[in-house]
């Protein structure tokens, strides 16, 4: 099958060689009508030349018969002429008349006479034979000659034809032909247009296809019909268009994220406080943020692009320096961080830290940097603050103990050399926490302050006080040269702090206890100088306080005794380690055993039975205390009910609280939840508490007993007269005994004073509806003082000392028990 293309091909070349063959035929034809036109022509004017001719031989023979030809010459001519155009001339019926010319080339017959004889060629004039051409006339009109001679008279007898009149059928034929020719051009035309634009019509559709996409417009669709070339080649035509138009589509989506994201991103740099800009690799600004532009230059953004720092900073060298770091920036390929102090308009210096890093185009050339500025001023006054922070103690601006380590170690390095001695004193003030809880503590804070500054006066300035927290400094003599002198200075830094300081208009006394260490005598390291200096203080303090120890090594032993003991201590209460022994409590009206006090021992598996003196201050420092509190007053209460159940005479257990117990919050539902679990009454428990621990937050301690009280236990307040109680508080409080201290019961036969005090308690005991219980009665005469002061209850070495649970069971089934006198 054809294609439309292939067809529109063939059918412009049948017209086109139509036309051609057309047109050849057309000139073949004139030329041979034109030839045949000439031939016929020259015989028939030859033909009527001869006939012509004939006359004028007629006449001439007949003029020679006469004998007189010159005489009769001009009429026989004349008579010829006259023949001749009684013959040949008609002008109504021809239009081409015959022309005789004498021999002067004078027209003897023509109808015109001059214009055309005249413009015959000479040659033809004076021909002597028969002679034809064509020539122009003076008129510029083309002619056609044909003559021959006379001899006899020397006459030239022919015909002048217009080439029009000669070739008029030609003209004829030409214009039928060229009619013809035409006519069928036309119509080869009109077809082939006809079929061209059928052919074209899918062209022209896809013209439009092409200008409407040329406009933007992929909305119209391309149908056309057909399997040639152009049908396949529109429906490819319109596959493009779709593509192109999904393609669009996408673009004017990426186009809108793109733009989308570029405003969000303009938006977001313009959020930040942050100074924010951007450089061509000429240092010239292509961008910047809001605070960069109106917070920080002063100016619009658009008016920062395309100018440099020099348009901007005052200072010259300055904005050179600027120039010089961003080609650094560039040049290394990385980021750079710079500070540096500029003065703004208004005077004020500001330390600005900028972080330069160079861009890169999608090719791999520079694209110039992206610099983020801040004003880092507060940040690095801050950092100098916490620097100094770091090293120093923020309430007294003493070096801390970070600062005292340094310098103790640089110390060390120095007399390592010199072979001097170093000396560490640690200072810790005397029952400094009974000032801070009853004075506050912004009056401690402050008398510390005062106590820093007097310190710092007492020693050199080559040396170093420190404070290491709480009540606590530490004195660093960096150089001395004799350890004697380590001494004098200690018993100096004792006097000062005894003087007294005055805060708030309150006089103040102070002591304190100092322990020591030396370099190289007690160690060589910093941190093992301070931990026996600090051994050495603990040292002063059990020996009295108010003075200074040195280290001696067997406080490391000790100190080692004592961490085993706790890490044993912490895996007591898993390993079930712990018991309880009850020390009877004894009526002294009636001798009978009416209660006990649980009191806790631990059976170690190594040391054997370990005194409650070794474990129980270090239970109350480690806190283990408060799991250990719990576990005997939940095994006291689960004894006595078993005692109960046993039907034993009821006896009442008393269990010793501690003072981090009786501080957490949760004392009284913890003495809740065991009544509960052990099923014990509440008014066979008697818990006792400590003048001290109820004395340091009264109100505190008042909430927390009538808590318990509402349990239905009992309360005592044990070791009374040992502390300082108010006596206006101790009515308050729903206190049912009052115990009174084995110190004060050890002396009564033998001092008055101690006997008076025995008296006041249990006197005030019974005024404010209280028993009064005496402790570590251990001989008879005590027994005896006791009862002759009405005191209500003992206990003791006399009666029994802490037993087992099982002989306490046999004490109490005895039927007679002593009683007092």
């Amino acid at each position: 099958m054809k294609t439309r293309s292939v067809l529109v091909k063939i059918l412009a070349v049948i017209v086109i060689a139509f036309g051609l063959s057309a047109a050849a035929v057309l000139v073949l034809a004139h030329r041979q009508v034109q030839d045949i036109i000439d031939w016929s022509q020259s015989k028939e004017y030859g033909e009527r030349i001869a006939g012509m001719l004939g006359i004028l031989d007629q006449h001439y023979q007949r003029l020679l018969l006469t004998q007189r030809e010159e005489v009769y010459r001009q009429d026989f001519q004349d008579m010829a002429l006259k023949a001749l155009s009684a013959a040949y001339f008609h002008p109504e019926e021809l239009s081409v008349q015959p022309c005789i010319i004498d021999a002067d080339g004078n027209p003897l017959l023509h109808p015109g006479k001059d214009p055309l004889h005249q413009a015959l060629p000479l040659h033809l004039v004076t021909a002597a034979q028969v002679f034809e051409q064509t020539f122009s006339t003076a008129t510029e009109e083309q002619a056609w000659a044909i003559f021959q001679t006379y001899a006899p008279w020397g006459w030239r007898v022919g015909y002048i034809v217009p080439l029009p009149v000669k070739y008029a059928m030609v003209r004829d034929l030409d214009q039928g032909l060229a009619i013809t020719m035409l006519g069928t051009i036309f119509l080869a035309g009109c077809v082939l247009t006809l079929i061209i634009r059928r052919q074209l019509r899918p062209v022209s559709e896809l013209t439009r296809a092409s200008l409407a996409i040329a406009e933007g417009r992929f909305d119209l669709p391309i149908q056309i019909d057909g399997k040639d070339e152009i049908a396949l080649l529109a429906k490819q035509f319109d596959r493009m268009r779709t593509s192109i138009h999904e393609t669009m589509a996408e673009l004017q989506s990426s186009q809108a994220a793109t733009e989308r994201e570029r405003k969000f991103l303009k938006d977001l740099i313009d959020a930040i406080p942050d100074l924010i800009f951007f450089k061509d690799p000429n240092s010239v600004y292509i961008g910047c943020n809001r605070a960069f532009a109106e917070g920080f230059i002063g100016l619009p953004p658009g008016e920062i692009i395309g100018r440099t720092d020099l348009d901007f900073i005052r200072d010259r060298e300055l904005a050179t320096l600027f120039r010089e770091k961003d080609r650094e920036t560039m040049a290394l390929g990385a980021t750079r961080v710079n500070d540096e102090w500029i003065t703004l308009s208004n005077g004020r210096r500001i330390l600005i830290e900028t972080a330069k890093t160079p861009f890169y185009h999608v090719d791999g050339s520079l694209g110039g940097l992206i610099g983020v500025s801040r004003d880092v001023t507060e940040r690095r006054r801050n950092e100098e603050q916490l620097r100094h922070l770091a090293t120093h103690d923020e309430l007294t601006g003493l070096a801390n103990r970070t600062l005292l380590q340094d310098r103790l170690e640089q110390s060390v390095h120095y007399a390592n050399r010199s072979g001097r001695v170093v000396a560490v004193l640690l200072l810790d003030l005397d029952r400094f926490n009974v000032i801070n809880d009853s004075l506050g503590h912004d009056f401690g804070d402050k008398l510390l302050c005062l106590l820093a500054q007097r310190l710092q006066q007492v020693v050199r300035e080559a040396d170093t006080v420190a404070r290491l927290g709480g009540d606590e400094f530490a004195v660093l003599l960096a150089e001395v040269a004799d350890s004697e002198d380590v001494g004098m200075v200690a018993a100096k830094i004792l006097e000062h702090v005894a003087e007294p300081l005055w805060v708030d208009n309150r006089e103040v006394l102070l002591t304190a206890s100092l322990g020591i260490s030396l370099y190289p005598q007690d160690s060589k390291d910093a941190v093992t100088l301070i931990r026996n200096a600090d051994l050495a203080m603990y040292r002063a303090k059990k020996d009295g306080r108010n003075s200074f120890s040195f280290y001696d090594p067997e406080m490391n032993l000790r100190v080692q005794e004592t961490l085993e003991l706790e890490t044993d201590l912490r895996q007591a209460l898993d390993r079930e380690e712990f018991l309880l022994h009850y020390q009877p409590k004894v009526d002294l009206a009636s001798g009978a055993v009416i209660g006990c006090e649980a009191l806790v021992r631990w059976r170690h598996p190594r040391r054997g039975l370990v005194p409650p003196n070794d474990f129980i201050p270090l239970a109350e420092e480690t806190g283990l205390i408060v799991p250990l509190g719990a576990w005997v007053l939940r095994e006291a209460c689960r004894q006595a009910r078993r005692w109960k159940e046993a039907e034993l005479p009821p006896v009442s257990v008393a269990v010793n609280l501690s003072a981090r117990q009786f501080r957490q919050g949760d004392l009284p539902e913890l003495v809740a939840d065991v009544l509960a679990e052990t099923g014990l009454d509440p008014h066979l428990l008697d818990l006792e508490l400590t003048e001290s621990m109820v004395m340091d937050n009264p109100v505190k301690a008042g909430r927390a007993m009538l808590d318990l009280k509402k349990l239905g236990v009992s309360l005592s307040l044990d070791d009374f007269g040992t502390g300082y109680s108010s006596l206006n508080y101790l009515r308050r409080f729903p206190v049912d005994c009052l115990k009174i201290d084995r110190s004060f019961i050890r002396d009564v036969v033998d001092d008055p004073s101690g006997a008076s005090v025995v008296t006041s308690v249990i006197s005030i005991a019974h005024n404010l509806g209280m028993a009064a219980v005496a402790e570590g009665v251990e001989n008879e005469d005590q027994l005896r003082f006791l009862a002759s002061c009405g005191c209500d209850t003992y206990q003791g070495y006399f009666f029994s000392k802490p037993i087992p649970a099982e002989e306490f069971v046999a004490l109490l089934q005895r039927e007679t028990l002593p009683a007092g006198e």
